[in-house]
Protein backbone atom coordinates (compact mmCIF):
# COMPACT_ATOMS: atom_id res chain seq x y z
CA UNK A 1 0.00 0.00 0.00
CA UNK A 2 0.98 3.51 -0.81
CA UNK A 3 1.19 5.27 2.43
CA UNK A 4 1.99 8.78 -0.01
CA UNK A 5 1.09 9.10 1.84
CA UNK A 6 0.84 9.09 6.24
CA UNK A 7 4.58 9.85 6.10
CA UNK A 8 4.91 12.76 4.31
CA UNK A 9 2.17 13.95 5.81
CA UNK A 10 3.89 14.13 9.14
CA UNK A 11 6.98 15.55 7.98
CA UNK A 12 4.64 18.57 6.36
CA UNK A 13 3.31 18.86 9.88
CA UNK A 14 6.16 19.26 11.71
CA UNK A 15 7.55 21.83 9.51
CA UNK A 16 4.55 23.69 10.39
CA UNK A 17 4.79 23.20 14.02
CA UNK A 18 8.27 24.32 13.61
CA UNK A 19 7.53 27.80 11.69
CA UNK A 20 5.02 27.88 14.49
CA UNK A 21 7.66 28.30 17.12
CA UNK A 22 9.31 30.96 15.46
CA UNK A 23 8.13 34.92 16.04
CA UNK A 24 5.63 36.15 13.98
CA UNK A 25 3.86 39.06 12.84
CA UNK A 26 0.48 37.67 13.18
CA UNK A 27 -2.62 39.36 11.29
CA UNK A 28 -6.08 39.78 12.87
CA UNK A 29 -8.03 39.59 9.87
CA UNK A 30 -9.22 39.89 6.34
CA UNK A 31 -8.71 44.17 5.43
CA UNK A 32 -11.98 46.25 4.76
CA UNK A 33 -13.83 43.26 6.85
CA UNK A 34 -15.40 43.84 9.95
CA UNK A 35 -13.79 42.10 13.50
CA UNK A 36 -14.10 42.25 17.20
CA UNK A 37 -11.43 43.52 18.67
CA UNK A 38 -8.21 41.15 18.18
CA UNK A 39 -6.43 41.57 20.72
CA UNK A 40 -7.24 38.27 22.77
CA UNK A 41 -6.85 36.18 20.07
CA UNK A 42 -4.84 33.10 20.17
CA UNK A 43 -3.93 30.17 17.33
CA UNK A 44 -3.46 27.12 19.43
CA UNK A 45 -1.75 24.21 17.51
CA UNK A 46 -0.92 20.33 17.97
CA UNK A 47 0.29 18.14 14.95
CA UNK A 48 1.35 14.79 14.75
CA UNK A 49 4.97 13.80 15.78
CA UNK A 50 5.32 17.34 16.61
CA UNK A 51 3.70 18.71 19.62
CA UNK A 52 1.97 21.27 20.31
CA UNK A 53 2.41 25.46 20.86
CA UNK A 54 0.51 28.66 20.18
CA UNK A 55 0.86 32.10 18.68
CA UNK A 56 -1.06 35.00 20.27
CA UNK A 57 -2.59 36.88 17.13
CA UNK A 58 -2.56 40.47 18.55
CA UNK A 59 -0.37 42.76 19.86
CA UNK A 60 2.40 45.35 17.76
CA UNK A 61 1.49 44.98 14.11
CA UNK A 62 -1.78 42.47 14.22
CA UNK A 63 -4.10 45.63 13.48
CA UNK A 64 -2.68 45.53 9.79
CA UNK A 65 -4.34 43.93 6.80
CA UNK A 66 -3.50 40.67 5.00
CA UNK A 67 -0.77 41.77 2.11
CA UNK A 68 -3.33 39.52 -0.23
CA UNK A 69 -6.58 40.98 -2.05
CA UNK A 70 -9.81 40.86 -0.28
CA UNK A 71 -12.82 40.92 -2.44
CA UNK A 72 -16.43 40.99 -2.65
CA UNK A 73 -18.64 39.79 -5.48
CA UNK A 74 -21.99 38.29 -6.43
CA UNK A 75 -22.77 35.45 -8.43
CA UNK A 76 -25.61 35.20 -10.61
CA UNK A 77 -26.66 31.36 -12.12
CA UNK A 78 -26.94 31.83 -15.64
CA UNK A 79 -29.21 29.45 -15.61
CA UNK A 80 -31.37 31.51 -13.19
CA UNK A 81 -30.75 29.40 -10.13
CA UNK A 82 -30.44 32.37 -8.58
CA UNK A 83 -27.73 34.01 -6.71
CA UNK A 84 -25.20 34.72 -3.57
CA UNK A 85 -22.78 36.89 -2.50
CA UNK A 86 -19.12 35.60 -2.55
CA UNK A 87 -15.71 37.07 -0.80
CA UNK A 88 -12.28 35.75 -2.29
CA UNK A 89 -8.83 36.24 -0.88
CA UNK A 90 -6.06 35.96 -2.85
CA UNK A 91 -2.60 35.46 -0.70
CA UNK A 92 0.36 37.89 -1.92
CA UNK A 93 2.25 34.57 -1.24
CA UNK A 94 2.14 32.33 -3.50
CA UNK A 95 4.78 28.99 -2.67
CA UNK A 96 1.73 26.66 -3.89
CA UNK A 97 1.71 27.66 -7.28
CA UNK A 98 2.55 25.17 -9.45
CA UNK A 99 4.38 26.10 -12.95
CA UNK A 100 1.56 28.47 -14.73
CA UNK A 101 1.41 30.73 -12.06
CA UNK A 102 -1.87 28.36 -10.68
CA UNK A 103 -2.86 28.01 -7.69
CA UNK A 104 -4.76 25.88 -5.13
CA UNK A 105 -8.67 27.32 -4.05
CA UNK A 106 -10.42 26.37 -0.89
CA UNK A 107 -14.12 27.03 -0.91
CA UNK A 108 -15.35 27.48 2.43
CA UNK A 109 -18.67 27.28 3.65
CA UNK A 110 -19.99 29.21 6.97
CA UNK A 111 -22.41 28.04 9.54
CA UNK A 112 -25.95 28.93 10.48
CA UNK A 113 -26.06 32.30 11.77
CA UNK A 114 -22.84 33.62 10.68
CA UNK A 115 -21.48 35.84 7.98
CA UNK A 116 -18.33 35.61 5.99
CA UNK A 117 -16.12 37.87 7.64
CA UNK A 118 -16.89 36.48 10.54
CA UNK A 119 -16.20 33.06 9.45
CA UNK A 120 -13.27 34.05 7.84
CA UNK A 121 -11.69 35.63 11.54
CA UNK A 122 -12.89 33.01 14.15
CA UNK A 123 -11.76 30.28 11.15
CA UNK A 124 -8.41 31.54 10.46
CA UNK A 125 -8.61 30.84 6.91
CA UNK A 126 -6.83 33.85 5.33
CA UNK A 127 -3.97 33.78 7.87
CA UNK A 128 -3.32 30.14 6.39
CA UNK A 129 -3.66 31.12 2.61
CA UNK A 130 -1.31 33.45 3.07
CA UNK A 131 1.59 31.23 5.12
CA UNK A 132 0.71 28.43 2.32
CA UNK A 133 -0.45 30.33 -0.56
CA UNK A 134 -3.65 29.07 -1.92
CA UNK A 135 -6.57 31.33 -2.68
CA UNK A 136 -10.18 31.07 -0.69
CA UNK A 137 -13.30 31.77 -1.89
CA UNK A 138 -16.69 31.99 0.59
CA UNK A 139 -19.67 31.94 -0.42
CA UNK A 140 -22.48 33.76 2.11
CA UNK A 141 -25.90 32.36 2.40
CA UNK A 142 -28.78 35.07 1.72
CA UNK A 143 -30.88 35.74 4.73
CA UNK A 144 -33.86 35.44 1.85
CA UNK A 145 -32.70 32.07 1.66
CA UNK A 146 -32.53 31.09 5.33
CA UNK A 147 -33.61 33.85 7.87
CA UNK A 148 -31.31 31.64 10.00
CA UNK A 149 -28.22 32.51 7.12
CA UNK A 150 -27.84 28.07 7.00
CA UNK A 151 -26.96 26.54 4.30
CA UNK A 152 -30.37 24.36 3.28
CA UNK A 153 -28.35 21.16 2.89
CA UNK A 154 -31.60 19.31 3.93
CA UNK A 155 -33.39 20.66 0.52
CA UNK A 156 -33.88 17.47 -1.84
CA UNK A 157 -33.03 20.14 -4.93
CA UNK A 158 -29.42 20.97 -2.81
CA UNK A 159 -28.36 17.22 -3.61
CA UNK A 160 -28.49 17.04 -6.69
CA UNK A 161 -25.25 17.94 -9.59
CA UNK A 162 -27.09 21.02 -11.49
CA UNK A 163 -29.37 21.92 -9.09
CA UNK A 164 -29.76 24.73 -6.30
CA UNK A 165 -27.66 25.74 -4.39
CA UNK A 166 -24.66 23.57 -4.75
CA UNK A 167 -24.63 24.50 -8.31
CA UNK A 168 -24.42 27.92 -6.96
CA UNK A 169 -21.37 27.04 -4.88
CA UNK A 170 -20.00 25.01 -7.92
CA UNK A 171 -20.38 27.95 -10.27
CA UNK A 172 -18.43 30.48 -8.02
CA UNK A 173 -15.53 28.03 -8.54
CA UNK A 174 -15.97 28.37 -12.06
CA UNK A 175 -16.20 32.18 -11.82
CA UNK A 176 -13.36 32.91 -9.32
CA UNK A 177 -11.38 30.46 -12.35
CA UNK A 178 -11.99 33.05 -14.67
CA UNK A 179 -10.62 35.76 -12.34
CA UNK A 180 -7.34 34.32 -11.17
CA UNK A 181 -5.71 30.62 -12.67
CA UNK A 182 -6.66 28.07 -10.23
CA UNK A 183 -4.95 24.58 -10.40
CA UNK A 184 -8.01 22.43 -11.04
CA UNK A 185 -6.67 19.32 -9.14
CA UNK A 186 -6.27 21.04 -6.49
CA UNK A 187 -9.56 22.75 -5.33
CA UNK A 188 -11.40 21.39 -2.35
CA UNK A 189 -14.40 22.79 -0.25
CA UNK A 190 -15.13 23.12 3.43
CA UNK A 191 -17.24 24.01 5.85
CA UNK A 192 -19.12 24.14 9.10
CA UNK A 193 -22.14 23.02 10.67
CA UNK A 194 -24.64 24.02 7.74
CA UNK A 195 -21.61 24.55 5.80
CA UNK A 196 -20.49 21.16 6.55
CA UNK A 197 -23.29 19.51 4.95
CA UNK A 198 -23.24 21.57 2.24
CA UNK A 199 -19.96 20.27 1.60
CA UNK A 200 -20.50 16.89 1.70
CA UNK A 201 -23.06 17.26 -0.84
CA UNK A 202 -20.52 19.07 -3.10
CA UNK A 203 -17.82 17.00 -2.97
CA UNK A 204 -20.28 14.11 -3.79
CA UNK A 205 -21.85 15.65 -6.84
CA UNK A 206 -19.26 17.74 -8.19
CA UNK A 207 -16.07 15.45 -7.75
CA UNK A 208 -14.76 16.34 -10.89
CA UNK A 209 -14.55 19.91 -9.78
CA UNK A 210 -13.55 19.27 -5.93
CA UNK A 211 -10.47 16.57 -5.27
CA UNK A 212 -11.54 16.30 -1.62
CA UNK A 213 -12.61 18.41 1.63
CA UNK A 214 -13.21 18.79 5.26
CA UNK A 215 -16.81 18.37 6.60
CA UNK A 216 -16.42 19.83 10.25
CA UNK A 217 -19.37 19.02 12.79
CA UNK A 218 -21.65 17.97 9.62
CA UNK A 219 -23.39 15.18 8.31
CA UNK A 220 -23.35 12.67 5.33
CA UNK A 221 -24.78 13.34 1.83
CA UNK A 222 -28.60 13.24 1.48
CA UNK A 223 -28.85 13.26 5.08
CA UNK A 224 -32.22 14.53 4.95
CA UNK A 225 -34.54 15.86 2.30
CA UNK A 226 -37.04 17.68 4.14
CA UNK A 227 -36.36 20.48 6.69
CA UNK A 228 -38.75 18.88 9.40
CA UNK A 229 -36.26 15.48 8.84
CA UNK A 230 -32.91 17.69 9.26
CA UNK A 231 -33.11 17.84 13.33
CA UNK A 232 -33.67 14.29 13.94
CA UNK A 233 -31.00 13.78 11.71
CA UNK A 234 -28.62 16.29 13.37
CA UNK A 235 -29.78 14.55 16.87
CA UNK A 236 -29.66 10.81 16.30
CA UNK A 237 -28.04 10.57 12.59
CA UNK A 238 -29.41 10.16 9.40
CA UNK A 239 -31.61 7.11 8.30
CA UNK A 240 -30.53 7.07 5.00
CA UNK A 241 -27.83 4.10 5.31
CA UNK A 242 -24.08 5.14 4.86
CA UNK A 243 -23.74 2.74 2.19
CA UNK A 244 -26.86 3.87 0.20
CA UNK A 245 -25.85 7.11 0.85
CA UNK A 246 -22.47 6.65 -0.95
CA UNK A 247 -23.72 4.42 -3.92
CA UNK A 248 -26.09 7.77 -4.26
CA UNK A 249 -23.07 10.41 -4.14
CA UNK A 250 -21.57 8.18 -6.83
CA UNK A 251 -24.34 8.20 -8.74
CA UNK A 252 -25.00 12.29 -8.51
CA UNK A 253 -21.74 12.76 -10.09
CA UNK A 254 -22.19 10.98 -12.95
CA UNK A 255 -19.35 9.80 -15.48
CA UNK A 256 -17.47 12.73 -14.11
CA UNK A 257 -17.46 11.19 -10.39
CA UNK A 258 -13.94 10.83 -8.99
CA UNK A 259 -12.04 9.40 -5.87
CA UNK A 260 -12.52 11.59 -3.10
CA UNK A 261 -10.46 12.86 -0.25
CA UNK A 262 -12.09 13.71 2.84
CA UNK A 263 -11.48 15.14 6.82
CA UNK A 264 -14.15 14.43 8.93
CA UNK A 265 -13.34 16.70 12.25
CA UNK A 266 -15.93 16.50 15.31
CA UNK A 267 -16.26 17.50 18.88
CA UNK A 268 -16.96 14.21 21.24
CA UNK A 269 -19.34 16.38 23.01
CA UNK A 270 -21.63 18.20 20.33
CA UNK A 271 -25.02 18.18 21.42
CA UNK A 272 -26.07 20.15 18.02
CA UNK A 273 -25.26 17.72 15.46
CA UNK A 274 -24.38 14.56 17.10
CA UNK A 275 -20.86 12.53 16.67
CA UNK A 276 -23.05 10.03 15.00
CA UNK A 277 -22.82 11.73 12.13
CA UNK A 278 -19.08 11.35 12.00
CA UNK A 279 -19.33 7.71 11.46
CA UNK A 280 -21.49 7.79 8.89
CA UNK A 281 -19.86 10.23 6.94
CA UNK A 282 -16.53 8.06 7.39
CA UNK A 283 -19.03 5.38 6.42
CA UNK A 284 -20.69 6.65 3.33
CA UNK A 285 -17.03 7.88 1.44
CA UNK A 286 -15.87 4.88 1.81
CA UNK A 287 -18.33 3.03 0.19
CA UNK A 288 -18.42 6.20 -2.52
CA UNK A 289 -14.48 5.17 -2.51
CA UNK A 290 -14.74 1.62 -2.80
CA UNK A 291 -17.13 1.83 -6.19
CA UNK A 292 -14.68 4.40 -7.85
CA UNK A 293 -11.02 3.43 -7.05
CA UNK A 294 -11.32 -0.07 -9.31
CA UNK A 295 -15.04 -0.06 -10.75
CA UNK A 296 -16.65 -2.08 -8.53
CA UNK A 297 -17.76 -2.69 -4.46
CA UNK A 298 -15.21 -4.79 -3.46
CA UNK A 299 -13.89 -4.04 0.03
CA UNK A 300 -10.78 -2.18 -1.69
CA UNK A 301 -11.97 0.81 0.43
CA UNK A 302 -12.40 -0.44 4.27
CA UNK A 303 -13.09 1.35 7.76
CA UNK A 304 -10.36 -0.43 9.13
CA UNK A 305 -8.07 1.78 10.61
CA UNK A 306 -5.20 2.25 9.13
CA UNK A 307 -3.28 4.24 11.16
CA UNK A 308 -4.13 5.86 15.20
CA UNK A 309 -2.80 9.34 17.18
CA UNK A 310 -4.21 10.41 20.20
CA UNK A 311 -2.25 13.88 20.73
CA UNK A 312 -3.16 16.94 23.10
CA UNK A 313 -3.71 20.80 23.11
CA UNK A 314 -1.62 22.31 26.06
CA UNK A 315 -4.16 23.66 28.59
CA UNK A 316 -6.55 22.57 25.38
CA UNK A 317 -8.74 19.18 24.36
CA UNK A 318 -6.83 16.03 23.20
CA UNK A 319 -8.16 14.70 20.30
CA UNK A 320 -7.33 11.26 18.26
CA UNK A 321 -6.63 11.10 14.58
CA UNK A 322 -7.95 8.10 12.66
CA UNK A 323 -6.93 7.16 9.00
CA UNK A 324 -8.56 5.17 6.40
CA UNK A 325 -8.43 4.05 3.06
CA UNK A 326 -7.34 0.94 1.29
CA UNK A 327 -5.95 1.08 -2.69
CA UNK A 328 -4.03 3.64 -3.25
CA UNK A 329 -3.27 4.97 0.48
CA UNK A 330 -5.18 6.89 2.74
CA UNK A 331 -7.97 8.72 1.50
CA UNK A 332 -9.74 9.58 4.87
CA UNK A 333 -8.81 11.47 7.72
CA UNK A 334 -11.07 11.22 11.04
CA UNK A 335 -10.36 13.96 13.74
CA UNK A 336 -12.74 13.39 17.05
CA UNK A 337 -11.37 16.28 20.05
CA UNK A 338 -12.56 14.89 23.06
CA UNK A 339 -14.55 17.72 25.29
CA UNK A 340 -15.41 19.62 22.16
CA UNK A 341 -19.11 20.83 21.77
CA UNK A 342 -20.22 21.98 18.18
CA UNK A 343 -17.52 24.73 17.23
CA UNK A 344 -14.74 25.20 14.80
CA UNK A 345 -11.78 23.69 16.40
CA UNK A 346 -8.58 25.45 16.86
CA UNK A 347 -10.28 29.11 16.43
CA UNK A 348 -8.33 32.37 15.98
CA UNK A 349 -11.19 34.38 17.62
CA UNK A 350 -13.37 32.64 20.35
CA UNK A 351 -17.09 32.51 19.85
CA UNK A 352 -20.46 30.32 20.17
CA UNK A 353 -19.54 28.06 17.25
CA UNK A 354 -15.49 28.66 17.65
CA UNK A 355 -13.57 27.45 20.05
CA UNK A 356 -9.42 28.26 20.65
CA UNK A 357 -8.52 25.03 22.38
CA UNK A 358 -8.89 22.37 19.75
CA UNK A 359 -6.15 21.52 17.41
CA UNK A 360 -6.36 24.48 14.17
CA UNK A 361 -8.97 22.33 11.83
CA UNK A 362 -8.02 24.90 9.03
CA UNK A 363 -4.20 24.01 9.33
CA UNK A 364 -4.81 20.24 9.61
CA UNK A 365 -7.16 20.38 6.69
CA UNK A 366 -4.51 22.41 4.62
CA UNK A 367 -1.65 19.85 4.97
CA UNK A 368 -3.57 17.03 4.97
CA UNK A 369 -5.77 17.44 1.61
CA UNK A 370 -3.03 19.30 0.07
CA UNK A 371 -0.20 16.67 0.65
CA UNK A 372 -3.01 13.57 -0.05
CA UNK A 373 -4.53 14.92 -3.35
CA UNK A 374 -0.52 16.13 -4.96
CA UNK A 375 -0.06 12.63 -6.28
CA UNK A 376 -0.93 10.14 -9.09
CA UNK A 377 -3.78 8.35 -9.14
CA UNK A 378 -6.98 10.40 -7.63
Amino acid sequence: MNFFSLEGLWVALALAAAQSLLPTCAIAGPQDAPSPDPSSWTDIWCLPWWGCGSTTFGGSGSDQPLPGSWTKSTYRSPEGLGQRDYYVYIPANRPQASANGALPLVLALHGCMEDVPTFAVETGLNQIAEKYGFVVAYPEESSDANSMLCWNWFDSGNSLRGSGEIAIAAGIVQEVSTQIQIDTNQVFAVGFSSGGAMASNLISCYSDIFAGGMIHSGLEFRAATTAGDSMTTMESGSSLSPSRSGALAAQCAGNAAKLETVMILHGDQDVVVDPVNSKQILEQFTRMNDGLDDGSVDGSQTTKILDSRRLNVPNGYPYRVDSYGGQGGIHIMNVTVEGMGHAWSGAHQASNYADPAGPDAGEMMWLFLSQATNRPGR
